[in-house]
């Protein structure tokens, strides 16, 4: 939704031997955890979701060396500053594509988003449903030989029913 406005995001790099800071935790809220990882000529770059210093979960991005070194990583906070997940990730060995969800007004909204292999973001889109307070993500993702970006998940609709969503990007 062009009107909305965009995710703010928090880079963090940190020198080869350092660790993220304790209050850095992953979230211990609720029972299911969910990463994804993907990985090219060795380095290693996973998604997921952070909780920091008690605030709502954030989408959470990070690149590691081939001996799992953490090289950089940031945080993706949608508008409302509130819960926002990351689901799945991808490289084609220079960019890195990741989707999930970012909460804005009062629903959430599958977005996607490309990065550089510095995790540097060079564009990212929102998806909403019908119903902009309803609760929109995206799920799976994938790519082409061509440089598209396929993306799989759900748009729920004024009536509540969650319909299937497949995008296609380049």
């Amino acid at each position: 939704d062009s009107e909305r406005a965009s995710p703010r995001y928090s880079s963090h790099s940190r020198p080869a031997a350092a660790q993220p800071p304790s209050s850095a935790q992953p979230s211990r809220a609720g029972r299911r955890r969910r990463i994804a990882v993907a990985s090219t000529n060795g380095v290693v770059y996973v998604v997921g979701e952070l909780n920091q210093s008690g605030s709502a979960n954030d989408i959470f991005l990070a690149k590691f060396n081939s001996s799992l070194v953490l090289q950089s990583s940031l945080t993706i906070n949608g508008s409302a500053n509130s819960t926002d997940k990351g689901y799945a990730i991808a490289t084609d060995g220079t960019n890195i594509y990741a989707t999930g969800f970012v909460t804005q007004g009062s629903g959430t909204d599958l977005y996607l988003a490309k990065f550089n292999s510095s995790l540097a973001l060079q564009s990212s889109v929102t998806v909403n449903g019908s119903d902009s307070t309803s609760i929109d993500s995206g799920k799976a993702l994938s790519l082409d030989s061509a440089g598209n970006v396929y993306v799989a998940g759900y748009l729920r609709e004024t009536s509540g029913t969650d319909n299937l969503y497949i995008g296609k990007f380049n």
